[in-house]
């Protein structure tokens, strides 16, 4: 039986959610689901500005699969949202969507152009769609 696919869509790498997908990768490996549920995870950007996290590196330090969109996060803001890296991102992310197809998608935050995209993909498939919120606000 293929694995189901679930994929997790956040703005950039934190050590804390490296630590949250890792426990959530471990506990599905102690349940015994890891040969049912394939855990992805996509990174719109691979370092924010604001935080002085390295992005080389970061498959070592995810234990599921990691994409990574771009190297810098663009921010936040309605600005922000006509970035020249909006479609190269919204064209990658949608070649994973594509070929994953996940059941199940998360994301981080709601106002992400990736965001909304992805689970407006998924959901045309039938995927379910559930929001990760933004502990830093």
């Amino acid at each position: 039986m293929k694995p189901v696919p679930v994929l997790a869509v956040f703005d950039s790498h934190t050590p804390y959610l490296a630590f949250r997908l890792n426990a959530l990768h471990e506990e599905l490996n102690r349940r015994g689901l890891d040969k049912s549920i394939d855990l992805q995870v996509v990174l719109i950007g691979a370092e924010e500005k604001s935080y002085s996290w390295d992005g080389d590196g970061l498959q070592s330090l995810y234990q599921p699969q990691l994409h990574i969109l771009s190297e810098q996060f663009r921010g936040l803001g309605l600005k922000k949202l006509f970035h020249p890296s909006v479609g190269p991102c919204l064209w990658r992310l949608g070649k994973i969507l594509f070929r994953l197809r996940p059941k199940i998608l998360f994301v981080g935050g709601y106002d992400r152009p990736e965001s909304i995209f992805s689970s407006i993909v998924s959901r045309l498939w039938g995927g379910k769609t559930g929001v990760w919120n933004d502990s830093k606000f």
